[in-house]
């Protein structure tokens, strides 16, 4: 019987248009009247996640960036799995080598050089793999704008003057496969760093400690639950490490071949509700 449900954002908990359907919030409220508990396992950091960790009204502690941290919804930090300083500037020189567009996420920030140049290679990035129209464009301009936003100016200085102590995660966009690819084997070198993505066109990049499996069990693990009493719904391979800790693992009908060779269930497009065509099955 499923008694914990670990869920994945962008792509699973969220549709196209990043919304919580009403059909999924439904689902959601129906199997917690029924007992079952909800958490989310999370690439977002936190203030990405607060948000929807508040609108949920989550109540057990949840995964941010994909595992390197543990909260709680007013912020407490449980568990933090970082990457080093040292490592954290090896990949930085190799990501700058490829010119990648990149994300640090540090502290409840994410760190970048400069806004005005981030944002125009964001948008070059979206139209490229998402089509993304005007409208979409305007929400990326005021994404810049937001407080966790930290304008870095130059990343290289910053991360040698040891201010950042341990950085949360890199987050890469490269709608180039074969630049993409290349970085991966270059990073996937580095002792200590663990390399999955969320994308096609992605790479996420934390402490080899820190996937979405290990903070998962922590945290049934303090809830009482057993690992066949969780569920983990995702779309990503950084979903895949839930799915080995869980009893039931489910993908998304909007993940890669890839990524749903390691779930026992597929479900709908994140599209259709896929989300709450698989949570109504278990009330």
């Amino acid at each position: 019987m499923v008694k914990l449900v670990a869920l994945d954002i962008d792509g699973t908990l969220l549709n196209r248009e990043g919304e919580i359907t009403a059909r999924t919030r439904k689902a959601i409220g129906d199997l917690r009247k029924a007992g079952v508990e909800f958490t989310l396992c999370t690439g977002r950091n936190f203030p990405l996640v607060r948000r929807y960790a508040e609108e949920l009204e989550i109540t057990l502690p949840f995964a941010t960036c994909n595992g390197a941290e543990i909260r709680r919804l007013g912020g407490e930090v449980l568990e933090r799995r970082p990457i080093s300083s040292e490592l954290a500037e090896q990949t930085y020189r190799i990501l700058s080598k490829h010119d990648a567009l990149f994300d640090i996420y540090w502290d409840d920030r994410i760190v970048i050089d400069n806004k005005k140049k981030h944002l125009q290679r964001l948008i070059t990035y979206y139209r490229t793999v998402r089509n993304i129209d005007r409208e979409y464009e305007a929400l990326l301009e005021q994404e810049i704008q937001q407080p966790y936003m930290f304008e870095a100016h130059d990343r290289k200085a910053w991360l040698a003057s040891g201010e950042p102590d341990a950085i949360e995660k890199f987050f890469v966009m490269e709608q180039r496969s074969d630049r993409l690819e290349s970085m991966f084997q270059e990073l996937r070198q580095l002792p200590g760093i663990l390399v999955t993505t969320s994308h096609h066109t992605t790479l996420e990049i934390n402490h080899a400690s820190a996937d979405k499996g290990k903070a998962l069990s922590e945290i049934a693990d303090s809830c009482g639950f057993a690992p066949e009493e969780v569920a983990a719904v995702g779309d990503g391979m950084n979903d895949v490490s839930m799915f080995a800790y869980a009893g039931i693992s489910v993908a998304m009908g909007n993940a890669s071949e890839q990524v749903k060779k390691h779930a026992r269930f597929v479900t709908g497009l994140n599209t259709e509700d896929g989300l709450a065509q698989v949570l109504e099955q278990w009330l």
